[in-house]
């Protein structure tokens, strides 16, 4: 939500002249924060899981795919569109 919004914003922001030099470095640091944790998240969750660990591994690797697709958009989005 963060970096939907704040492609609105960057929008109005260069139409009134400020220098946005840093953004880039910002949206990827966003980027790179809010995957880590989400990948965090399924490994805590699958850890607390009584799973054998094929299963767990499975899962993990399965959770890695959606987390991945979506800095894969996010990334087209900001820095090749």
């Amino acid at each position: 939500m963060i970096l939907g919004l704040s492609m609105l914003t960057v929008t109005h922001l260069k139409a009134e002249g400020f220098w946005l030099g840093w953004l880039p470095y910002f949206r990827i640091t966003l980027l790179t924060v809010g995957s880590l944790a989400s990948l965090w998240m399924v490994w805590c969750l699958t850890k607390q899981a009584s799973l054998g660990w094929g299963r767990r591994t499975a899962i993990q690797i399965s959770m890695t795919f959606p987390v991945g697709l979506m800095v894969t958009v996010w990334s087209l989005v900001f820095f090749v569109w």
